[in-house]
């Protein structure tokens, strides 16, 4: 989710395809543009599985748009629960100009 005045300069509209990253990763979701969100901001909801463009190579692009791959994975709120800490980062949104790429992440390996 995206506000729509944070749209506007990146020519993004509602349904595109947007590319999130930041220094730990990347990831592409899809834009649900609209006013009732805080400018500024993005939401990138949990659930989506890890679905890596180039599987086994550092720094490629969840296909999936799992925003664990950009957000900070360290256990910090305690010694015995282990969670990690609140999910949120500093990310840049831009419009992914090439054709969506297949997701594979439910598709069985071949035997």
């Amino acid at each position: 989710m995206i506000n729509t005045k944070d749209t506007a300069d990146r020519g993004i509209a509602n349904g595109d395809v947007v590319h999130l990253f930041n220094s730990r990763g990347q990831a592409l979701a899809a834009a649900v543009v609209m006013d009732n969100i805080t400018q500024g901001t993005v939401v990138l909801h949990e659930g989506a599985w890890y679905d890596p463009q180039e599987s086994g190579e550092i720094g490629t692009f969840d296909k999936e748009g799992s925003p664990n791959t950009l957000t900070l994975d360290v256990p910090l709120t305690s010694g015995y629960a282990q969670a990690t800490i609140a999910e949120t980062a500093i990310v840049q949104v831009e419009k992914y100009a090439e054709a969506a790429p297949k997701m594979t992440a439910y598709t069985s390996p071949e035997a």
